[in-house]
C-alpha cells in the first residue's frame, strides 16, 4: 500500500470515529484542518507492523509533486482502554522509513498571496496557526535544519516561534543567521517558558497577532 492510500486511509478511520474526532476539536483540531491536512488515526491497523501504533493519530507529509512522503505518529494519545488522553506532539514516531523532513511546506509556500511564514517545532501549533489563517512550517526540530531548506524561503517574511528549552534559542539563532545572510526578513520569538504556542493558543494565553507582530 503506497503512502497516499495509507495516510487516506487512516484519515478516513479517523473522521468516522466520534470520540476521535472529539478530541481532535477538543484540542482546537477542526473538522476542516483534519480535511485540509489528511490527519488521521490508526484505530484499525492496515499492515501488521503498525500494531503498535495503534490508537494514535497520523500526521501525513504532504508534497505539492510526490504527494505523501512520509507518515508520523504521536500525541493526542488514545489509552488502551479506549479513552483519549493528551500526549505530547513533539515525541511523533515515523511509520515506515524516517526522513528529516519540513511538515506543511507544501501547503503554506507555493501559490498563497502573503509572503510571511510562521516556523514552529511542533505541529499542534503549526496546525492551531493554520485555523487562525497563518502560513506555518513545522520543523524537526531546529537542531536538525537543512541548509538547502533556506532556498524555500528566499521570497518570504519568516517569523521563528522558539521555546527557551536546551539549546533550541541557540539553534535558532544559528538558522536566522543563514536566513540573514541570504537577505531573507526573519526574527525570532522567544517564548517565556517551555509551554508550546498551541497550548497557550488553546488557554487564551496569547495575542497571536501581538507575538507575531503581523498585520
Amino acid at each position: 500500500m503506497s503512502l497516499d492510500l495509507l495516510a487516506n486511509a487512516y484519515h478516513e478511520q479517523l473522521i468516522n470515529n466520534d470520540k476521535a474526532m472529539e478530541h481532535f476539536t477538543s484540542k482546537g483540531v477542526t473538522r476542516e484542518l483534519v480535511e485540509e491536512f489528511r490527519l488521521g488515526a490508526v484505530l484499525e491497523p492496515q499492515k501488521e507492523e503498525h500494531e503498535p501504533y495503534r490508537e494514535l493519530p497520523t500526521f501525513p507529509y504532504w508534497n505539492v509533486k510526490d504527494g505523501c512522503t512520509m507518515i508520523r505518529t504521536g500525541g493526542f494519545m488514545l489509552d488502551r482502554v479506549g479513552k483519549w488522553r493528551a500526549g505530547v506532539m513533539e515525541h511523533l514516531f515515523p511509520i515506515g522509513d524516517y526522513d528529516v523532513q519540513l511538515y506543511n511546506v507544501g501547503h503554506s509556500l507555493p501559490g498563497l498571496r502573503t509572503n510571511k511564514v510562521i516556523l514552529a517545532n511542533d505541529i499542534h501549533t503549526v496546525l492551531l496557526l493554520r485555523g487562525e489563517g497563518y502560513r506555518a512550517v513545522g520543523v524537526p526540530g531546529y537542531q536538525n535544519w537543512q541548509r538547502p531548506w533556506v532556498e524555500l524561503f528566499t521570497n518570504s517574511d519568516v517569523t521563528m516561534i522558539v521555546t527557551p528549552l536546551e539549546d533550541e534559542p541557540v539553534n535558532a539563532q544559528k538558522i536566522l543567521d543563514l536566513f540573514h545572510k541570504r537577505n531573507i526578513s526573519s526574527r525570532m520569538r522567544l517564548l517565556d517558558s517551555s509551554r508550546t504556542l498551541a497550548e497557550r493558543m488553546l488557554d487564551d494565553e496569547v495575542n497571536v497577532q501581538e507575538l507575531l507582530a503581523i498585520g
